[in-house]
């Protein structure tokens, strides 16, 4: 058998036509689509989850030296931009927004989201206190009387919504927005409670609010 004979024994034998090779392609590309948006997402939420732990680490740790420092400090707290400066003694922010002033696209992203997909609103953070770190995280401090996380959490001096990469999407509650609590001893990470939760397909109470996440991202608990 020549060469020539041999290549197109081979090649009849072996190779694809055009028809077979396109549908291929189609094929892996159908595949494509509906796998690497969710692999990107699988991967975007644990970088925010990963930063969430980090900033956590670092407000427990500053909020364990105020107490250290100051036992009573609750006590001259009389409005949410108090509980932000006793933070910035320890912090160095790099912008400042005070409580009931326009925050939206200056220290805080416009639109933000609970977990379920519904529009959060302004009035969920405007009255806060806010802080922009310089790797472009946001805090929102609040004030707290006595009582956070709807009384489940007491007392309780205080809370604070992490945003971990500030105007970046999705700027949603659970994925990248995260709320903790400021008590007389430590730094409490929320966590669902029967009222507030982590669950976006609940149906009932807050559940599906994801007001209630921190608690589960901290001991790597899926959601």
């Amino acid at each position: 058998m020549t060469g020539r004979q041999t290549y197109r024994f081979w090649n009849k034998k072996t190779g694809f036509t055009l028809a077979e090779l396109l549908l291929t392609v189609t094929i892996i590309g159908i595949i494509a689509s509906l796998t690497i948006p969710e692999l990107i997402t699988s991967v975007q939420e644990s970088q925010y989850k990963t930063a969430f732990k980090k900033n956590y680490a670092n407000l427990s740790n500053v909020t364990n030296q105020i107490i250290e420092d100051n036992p009573n400090a609750y006590a001259s707290w009389t409005n949410h931009n108090k509980v932000r400066d006793e933070y910035e003694n320890y912090f160095t922010f790099l912008k400042t927004c005070n409580s009931y002033t326009p925050q939206d696209g200056v220290c805080w992203s416009i639109g933000t989201k609970y977990l379920n997909g519904a529009s959060r609103g302004a009035t969920s953070t405007d009255q806060n206190s806010m802080a922009v770190l310089n790797d472009g995280t946001f805090l929102s401090f609040h004030m707290n009387a006595t009582l956070c996380q709807g009384g489940s959490i007491s007392p309780c001096w205080g809370s604070v919504n992490i945003d971990v990469n500030g105007f970046k999407k999705p700027n949603t509650l659970g994925k990248d927005i995260f709320i903790v609590f400021i008590t007389p001893t430590r730094l409490v990470p929320s966590a669902p409670d029967g009222f507030y939760g982590c669950d976006p397909q609940a149906s009932s109470g807050r559940l599906y609010l994801g007001e209630a996440c921190a608690r589960l991202v901290l001991t790597n608990t899926d959601y």
